[in-house]
């Protein structure tokens, strides 16, 4: 499921298209609340079912490689499937509250079911954008609820400001070290797990550097790890500001970042004990955590690299409040649309359905409570009956003033002719060339 861009996604001019927007709920309750079940529910992913009589919700998620074979694996009340040739796994359940439920358990389960099909020889599949693609499903009151979701990203980059006169500052040579070989993989991995491992190995790696742990003659350590990072991380505060990299307010930063770095984080990721805390890849409920610590381990590793090494990124980037402002009109102006049409996807096109495919435009609102840094989101709704003569959604489409802006092409054939509402959850989000990553495929 690929989310594409056409554009940069530039400021708009003055805001003001025709008509401002409900908000999304007010949207949705005014157009479907006297709507009943229809019966049989009825939507699939390449031929897989999302609904049967004793499953009510559920989530479909892309794999990187084509199954092999066709199965199901039943794992307490989930159904887990995959299809011959097809990408997509489907984790059917018997119930769940909402979206996010219906997300996140769906998540759990085919990462369970996949499990199962990698230890019976049937193959190794991992899950890709979990977060960023996937279709998850429902039942509200009566009413089966189909919602895709998409977020296309815009890479920004900032050129460089030159400043004429005074006196150039110039700096020491660079030097090669080898912790720059393990934040180099950190950001060549698909896996937010290996990710972290790896950037606190680039991490520990300087710190030994600048406060080598104490061994004896036989070079065996005579310092409790713990003990040593602890002290390496003081020593490292007085070459850098350990308070720029820890969360604000902290009292104690070096404690903080100990807390952060080791204790929360490098102990979990580094162990699979039953009897103590771990993270299971891919699943974990933790996984968000483990993302909002890149950012300050990054930033203390590329500081601390800078002052022993003399190596520096680039510093030119785009603020959070920059991005909101770019896309402050799109909340009047931007719509969701989706088709059927075949022809397949060329971002030089300028209409959604170049050989005249079936339209589908989704009311449209943003959706202030899932924007967060450099994020945009937007939901549209509309009724499944509208959807009915689609034999397969190609693509849904972001559109302004009628001018297609980003397409998200789901990666098998999806298929909604029986569902009561279909919703699509689009986030327009940023990211700054140059800086640290932050996504991870799986």
């Amino acid at each position: 499921m690929r989310a594409d861009c056409r554009q940069a996604l530039p400021p708009r001019g003055e805001p003001g298209c025709a008509g401002r927007l409900r908000s999304a709920s007010d949207a949705a309750a005014a157009s479907f609340s006297s709507m009943d079940l229809m019966q049989p529910a009825s939507a699939q992913f390449d031929g897989m079912q999302f609904f049967s009589t004793a499953h009510r919700a559920g989530a479909a998620y892309e794999i990187a490689d084509q199954s092999g074979v066709d199965h199901i694996e039943a794992l307490d009340d989930w159904e887990i499937e995959v299809r011959k040739g097809s990408r997509i796994v489907v984790a059917r359940g018997s119930a769940a509250a909402d979206y996010e439920e219906a997300r996140d358990l769906g998540l759990d389960a085919a990462n369970r079911g996949l499990d199962m099909l990698s230890g019976r020889g049937l193959g190794d599949f991992r899950i890709v954008n979990a977060l960023d693609g996937h279709v998850a499903w429902w039942v509200e009151g009566t009413r089966p609820v189909v919602r895709l979701r998409s977020v296309p990203t815009v890479p920004v980059a900032v050129a460089p400001v030159t400043v004429r006169g005074g006196t150039p500052i110039v700096r020491p040579p660079a030097v090669w070290h080898k912790s720059p070989r393990f934040f180099r993989r950190a950001q060549t991995t698909d896996d937010l797990f290996d990710a972290y491992r790896n950037l606190y190995l680039a991490l520990e790696s300087l710190l030994g550097t600048i406060a080598p742990q104490q061994t004896n003659a036989a070079g065996k350590p005579t310092e409790g790890e713990g003990v040593w990072v602890r002290r390496a991380l003081t020593v490292a505060g007085g070459m850098v500001s350990p308070s720029v990299h820890a969360k604000s307010g902290e009292p104690a930063p070096v404690d903080a970042l100990w807390n952060e770095f080791y204790r929360d984080r490098r102990s979990a990721l580094f162990h699979a004990k039953s009897s103590r805390g771990h993270l299971l890849p891919h699943g974990s409920s933790q996984r968000q955590e483990v993302v909002d610590s890149l950012q300050p381990i990054s930033g203390l590793y590329l500081s601390l690299l800078d002052k022993v090494a003399h190596l520096k990124r680039p510093g030119n980037f785009l603020f959070a409040s920059g991005w909101r402002l770019m896309t402050e009109s799109y909340k009047d102006c931007l719509r969701i649309v989706a088709t059927d049409d075949p022809i397949p996807f060329d971002s030089s096109q300028v209409r959604i359905n170049p050989s005249g495919g079936r339209l589908v435009t989704l009311q449209t609102a943003h959706s202030p409570t899932h924007d967060r840094p450099f994020e945009r989101s937007f939901l549209g709704v509309t009724a499944g009956t509208r959807l009915r003569l689609f034999s397969r959604v190609t693509r849904v489409c972001a559109t302004a003033d009628d001018a297609p802006l980003t397409a998200h092409i789901p990666e098998g054939a999806l298929s909604l002719p029986l569902v009561n509402r279909l919703e699509v959850l689009l986030t327009l989000r940023a990211e700054n060339v140059g800086l640290p990553r932050t996504r991870f495929a799986s």
